[in-house]
């Protein structure tokens, strides 16, 4: 295990605290990273690290969306890398630490440009539409805390059945409670709870229905048993 390193010759403290702090702005600066052939976890992390674990949790889950994370194993490694920075929060670290191994993986500099260009008008309509709201619900240890514990059992989730088609979803309420925390807003992350215990509750319905198929029973008996209890 390492922290994530800084890219040699970046900015000062001073200019660091200067860049932007919101979605939009923050991805605009991984834009410049894009101009190389292949863009490294380790070069991406070096740019982000400094603001936490929940900016980096975004950024994995919506690489999830991408469509190189299709690509097998992709996704699953993508969801490593959240349970890792999800400790983080749990742990209340300032830097999200990885293995070696993760830093040396790489996205295609155009591919990753393509797609931030791509969703930067989403991410500008999450700055517009984000603030301090029921704060309580997003700020201080505790919140933290809560927030990895769900984010950890989703991206386990994630790496079990992210080879099923739409398993991807998973990381919509993942990217919802990163995004709470990192703005600090409480709605935002009282509807990824929502959706995370949905998530679950489905996800865990699935696999009692397909152990029971596979144990011999009619599929169509226990959706209409379902139904009807």
């Amino acid at each position: 295990m390492l922290p994530v390193a800084e890219e040699p010759g970046n900015q000062s403290e001073e200019q660091s605290e200067a860049q932007p702090t919101r979605l939009a702005g923050i991805f605009k600066v991984l834009l410049d990273a894009t101009e190389r052939d292949k863009v490294t976890l380790e070069v991406i992390f070096a740019l982000l690290a400094k603001r936490g674990a929940a900016i980096v949790i975004f950024l994995c889950a919506f690489l999830i969306f991408m469509p190189f994370a299709l690509f097998p194993g992709f996704a699953a490694t993508l969801a490593i890398i959240i349970l890792f920075a999800a400790l983080n929060l749990i742990w209340g670290t300032e830097r999200v630490w990885l293995p070696r191994g993760f830093l040396k993986l790489g996205i295609p500099g155009k591919v990753l440009k393509r797609g931030i260009e791509k969703t930067m008008p989403v991410l500008q309509w999450l700055d517009d539409h984000t603030g301090k709201r029921l704060v309580w619900i997003a700020e201080g240890r505790i919140s933290d805390q809560v927030a990895g514990v769900v984010i950890i059992l989703l991206a386990i989730t994630l790496i079990l059945f992210g080879f099923i088609p739409f398993a991807g979803g998973i990381a919509f309420p993942i990217m919802l409670l990163a995004t709470g925390l990192f703005v600090r807003d409480g709605l935002v992350s009282l509807i990824g709870y929502v959706l995370s215990i949905a998530t679950i509750i489905a996800i865990v319905w699935i696999g009692f229905f397909a152990v029971a198929v596979y144990n011999g029973n009619d599929w169509q008996d226990l959706i209409s048993r379902a139904f009807t209890w």
